[in-house]
């Protein structure tokens, strides 16, 4: 098992989900891309290089799940709850 973190009990909106999944891949990434652009040794390029690669693919199914959060309405506001095992459910709230 791989641990991560999660807030339990605590509404978190549509938006803030997007902002939390693809802020890694937007610093990271735009960190490695920068240090490629940058006259660096050849050893720090290779690392550069390796870290975006590795992150991108690492972030795959963080951006899929982004895009599956985009189809859904702003006003949708999830929360994670432990129960026999923690499970995460979602609310749309109406506009009128």
């Amino acid at each position: 098992p791989v641990p991560y973190v999660i807030a339990l009990n605590q509404r978190i909106s549509r938006n803030e989900n997007i902002r939390a999944l693809i802020a890694p891949v937007i610093v990271i990434n735009t960190v490695a891309v920068g240090v490629l652009l940058a006259p660096v040794p050849e050893i720090i390029d290779y690392y550069a290089r390796l870290a975006l690669v590795v992150n991108t693919a690492g972030s795959i199914q963080d951006l899929y799940n982004v895009g599956r959060l985009l189809g859904l309405p702003e006003t949708t506001e999830f929360v994670n709850l432990a129960e026999e095992e923690i499970r995460t459910f979602y609310t749309i709230q109406s506009n009128s």
